[in-house]
């Protein structure tokens, strides 16, 4: 029985290697998301952290160096959290491109195993077309070996 071979097969291998290097970069991307909104979880809570402990020295004595180094402890932090925030606004811009990017690596690779599956679905439909006509033509072949061996004459019928 004849073999269908798909001859963009290389291309289509080509795009398949393509998407998955794009869902690396995806996942490359989303990492770097989610290691910078765990930083700036960690900043959120370090505050809070510090932010009770300031609370408690405001019992009883003052301490004035204490609260002039928190109001310089937050505006680092403060610093640090517009810094990351920036940095986070970039990363979620980067992970979109990088998933637009897979969607239409993605589109070209089904639009070819498409084109494969429309070609492999025509060539058997090609293969079972020639086995029914060399079926038909072997039944001929049969019946009339058939009618040799056995003529049929006119009056009996």
């Amino acid at each position: 029985m004849a073999r269908f071979v798909f001859g963009l097969e290389s291309v289509l291998e080509q795009r398949k290697r393509e998407e998955r290097v794009l869902q690396g970069e995806l996942a490359t991307s989303l990492q770097a998301q989610i290691e910078i909104e765990a930083e700036i979880a960690r900043i959120e809570q370090e505050l809070q952290t510090e932010q009770g402990g300031i609370r408690q020295s405001l019992v009883g004595a003052l301490d004035v160096q204490r609260l002039l180094s928190y109001r310089r402890y937050l505006a680092a932090r403060a610093v640090d959290v517009g810094r990351l925030g920036q940095k986070l606004s970039e990363a979620k811009l980067g992970v979109e491109a990088a998933r637009r990017k897979l969607i239409e690596a993605s589109r070209r690779r089904k639009s070819l195993e498409s084109l494969r599956e429309k070609q492999q679905q025509g060539f058997i439909a090609e293969v079972e077309r020639r086995e029914a006509i060399n079926a038909d033509e072997v039944a001929t072949q049969m019946a009339y070996a058939q009618l040799q061996a056995n003529p049929v004459s006119p009056t009996a019928a």
